[in-house]
């Protein structure tokens, strides 16, 4: 049996890099903190838009999509797709937010 949902050990421990540099960068550009927070979760915007809004659909109207379908395995694959990478996205946007202070990082850039 094919497993429901893999979750990539070395994809999940180098987003919490790729979500830090989205706060350096945004927070750098003089950015608000929510915009801050959505170049933060970017990545996987597409991923929940998927699970909310075209795995439905597929759901209704394609018979096949619906044969092997279980809401458990909705929910793992959601985790493993969405919440779990939003996790480690803001586990490495929020350091860059609170232990780079804002006016120094807002120094840098007007200097440059």
């Amino acid at each position: 049996m094919t497993p429901v949902a893999v979750a990539y050990v070395s994809w999940l421990l180098f987003l919490p890099l790729i979500g830090a540099m989205g706060a350096h960068l945004s927070r750098r550009a003089g950015a608000s903190a929510r915009v801050e927070l959505a170049s933060i979760v970017f990545p996987v915007l597409p991923y929940l838009a998927f699970f909310l809004i075209a795995l439905p659909v597929a759901i209704i109207f394609d018979d096949r999509v619906a044969q092997n379908f279980t809401i458990p395995a909705f929910f793992i694959g959601l985790s493993a797709w969405v919440i779990f990478p939003a996790a480690a996205l803001l586990a490495g946007g929020w350091a860059v937010r609170f232990f780079a202070p804002r006016r120094l990082i807002s120094s840098r850039s007007a200097g440059s």
